[in-house]
């Protein structure tokens, strides 16, 4: 006890020897930033300028940024187009961050825009690198229900997931409402299997 009391009043002293208390030591901090300021910190101003900056974030693997990016868009009033959640669904899929690709799928729903087979075959892709095959599942059945009709790469995507996962018990089923749906077992889907 001794030892703390000490540390406390060694620091006493130098603060008191400073001037003052800890608050006008620290001194005093703007949270507000001029204008001219915020426009250099600014890093884009429309949607083509914030596609740019996810692509980057992407190709740097900074993936954990693309949320905070998005965020930085909404707080400007840019409104996303489906290229710009088609970028930041491709870029949660290489970092394998699966809540961030359904946040972001969420988000498109909110705009009103519907989402594509090519978001889909993301997303779908996104749980096989997370080793989620049941949430694959789930948005192939999504899928169907929106009416969006399902490729052949939707059906691959969908056999590495399950193969990511562990689960070859589902294949068969898979191959079955792939031939069922008119769509062949072509080299890839044969490499898949």
């Amino acid at each position: 006890m001794k030892f703390l009391q000490s540390l406390i009043g060694n620091a006493r002293t130098r603060f008191a020897a400073r001037g003052g208390s800890l608050g006008r030591v620290s001194g005093v901090r703007f949270f507000c930033a001029p204008s001219e300021e915020y426009y250099k910190r600014n890093y884009a101003n429309n949607v083509s300028e914030y596609n740019t900056v996810f692509g980057s974030l992407t190709a740097q693997r900074r993936n954990f940024l693309l949320r905070d990016a998005y965020d930085d868009m909404m707080l400007d009033g840019v409104k996303p187009n489906r290229d710009t959640f088609h970028s930041l669904v491709v870029g949660t899929m290489r970092g394998s961050r699966m809540q961030d690709a359904f946040y972001f799928l969420n988000q498109m729903k909110i705009m009103g825009l519907v989402p594509d087979v090519t978001l889909y075959n993301f997303l779908i892709s996104t749980c096989g690198k997370s080793k989620n095959s049941d949430q694959a599942i789930q948005i192939l059945e999504e899928m169907k229900f929106m009416e969006v009709k399902p490729n052949v790469r939707t059906y691959i995507c969908l056999l590495h997931a399950c193969a990511a996962d562990g689960r070859l018990d589902r294949v068969n089923a898979i191959v079955r409402d792939m031939t069922a749906a008119g769509l062949g077992l072509n080299k890839s889907a044969m490499r898949g299997l």
